[in-house]
């Protein structure tokens, strides 16, 4: 300190400003507060805090073969630095060299006390915490599977990241992974699945991995957009035709639903779907239900839909639709360009449209336990005063939709067997 004083004042002395000799200044300045003292090195202040908590709780190598030391990064280390001020305590002080400088001017500044008003020590930190921890109130629509995952969150109205104005994007999995390393040890990463879709036919799928995991899901984010993939769809509502695909070990049968049915599927799926525009679904998931292998069967089964087009040219036959609504009328959807005849078609050959959608498989469907009535005495009387009239509507909406009229199958051989300037009303 006093070398520092000398050094401003044989400035002053160069520009011409002192006019006592350095001897003499050096004299007066030289009072019992100012003193130098030699600075010494210890492992207190050569050290911060995280070496010294370390050098508390760090294990030797042989006390780590041994077994010892297994929880020592689940230890608390307080940072001994938090909420204090440098110089400040309960009465305000002035200390030179700490919360001040030591020289003011030509004068030696001195410790002294601060008259201030009082105030209250933790308000900085009552603010610091209550902006930290405030909970960020969410749209239900937007919470997304649970309050506290980021899967099924709406990324547009949950984060600040860059997104397509017209694209909705979709947490589908979240996940941390690790592997073990030589040199850094365990390290660790999140795994993020993003699907993005326009509500409109359009999807995408995209995973990324980084240390931090917004940064991860940014990544997703632009690769689901780079993986965009059109969904044909029917009376853009619901798929095609019922198919079936798998991935890994998660198996999905899809069948295709009327208006109104709605999403009955995995959560996963029904996520998907509202991203594509598909809005009448029923999905069985079989096999194992991890929500990225589900996420990649459903989109890999939705791409590899046949058009009905495709699938009358594969037949060589006309796809006709009996659609129950329309009380079985029939639509003829497609139409090959060759058609085959009634004797071209061999009989070990199977004609139905769903084991021919499904890849020759068929989805187990647990029969239902009959109601506990069924077995009591007075089922069979019912039955018996219903034999005559039971199916007979069903009936004759199957006969009306095969043959246009109320007739029987010997109608051709009895004309007889057939009712006319009859009128139904259904």
């Amino acid at each position: 300190m006093i070398g520092q004083m000398r050094a401003a004042f044989a400035k002053l002395v160069i520009a011409g400003q002192a006019q006592l000799p350095l001897s003499r200044i050096c004299l007066q300045l030289t009072c019992p507060n100012v003193q130098q003292v030699r600075s010494a090195v210890t492992g207190f202040n050569s050290h911060n805090s995280d070496q010294l908590w370390k050098s508390i709780s760090v294990v030797s190598k042989n006390g780590a073969r041994r077994g010892r030391g297994k929880k020592v990064n689940a230890r608390v280390i307080k940072d001994l630095y938090r909420n204090q001020v440098l110089g400040d305590g309960k009465v305000k002080m002035v200390w030179p060299g700490l919360n001040t400088s030591v020289v003011r001017g030509r004068q030696i500044v001195q410790q002294e006390k601060l008259d201030t008003p009082k105030e209250d020590p933790n308000e900085a930190v009552r603010e610091a915490k209550e902006e930290k921890l405030a909970r960020r109130k969410l749209h239900p629509l937007d919470r997304g599977f649970s309050s506290a995952n980021i899967c099924g969150r709406n990324l547009k109205n949950t984060t600040n990241l860059e997104l397509h104005k017209d694209f909705d994007f979709r947490v589908v999995d979240n996940r941390n992974v690790c592997h073990m390393t030589g040199l850094v040890g365990r390290y660790q990463t999140a795994a993020v699945v993003v699907a993005c879709g326009n509500g409109n036919g359009l999807i995408g799928l995209g995973a990324g991995k980084s240390m931090l995991r917004l940064k991860a899901v940014q990544k997703a984010s632009t690769r689901a957009m780079n993986r965009l993939v059109y969904i044909e769809r029917h009376n853009n509502h619901t798929v095609l035709h019922d198919f079936f695909s798998h991935f890994y070990a998660t198996k999905v049968f899809v069948s295709r639903k009327p208006e109104g049915h709605g999403l009955k599927c995995h959560r996963v799926i029904a996520l998907i779907c509202k991203l594509a525009g598909i809005k009448d679904i029923h999905v069985k998931v079989e096999g194992s239900t991890m929500p990225m292998n589900v996420a990649k069967a459903f989109v890999l089964g939705l791409v590899r839909q046949k058009t009905y087009q495709d699938l009358a040219e594969d037949k060589k036959l006309h796809v006709v639709e009996f659609d129950s609504l329309r009380r079985n009328f029939p639509n003829v959807l497609a139409s090959p360009t060759v058609c085959r005849k009634n004797a071209d078609i061999p009989t070990t050959e199977s004609l139905d449209f769903t084991q021919h959608a499904l890849d020759g498989r068929v989805r187990y469907v647990k029969p239902r336990q009959p109601p506990f009535f069924t077995k009591l005495k007075g089922w069979e009387v019912h039955l018996k005063k219903e034999e005559r009239s039971r199916g007979y509507r069903q009936n004759l909406y199957e006969l009306t939709a095969k043959y246009g009229e109320t007739r029987s199958f010997l109608a051709d051989k009895y004309p007889e067997a057939r009712q006319k300037n009859k009128i139904y009303k259904f």
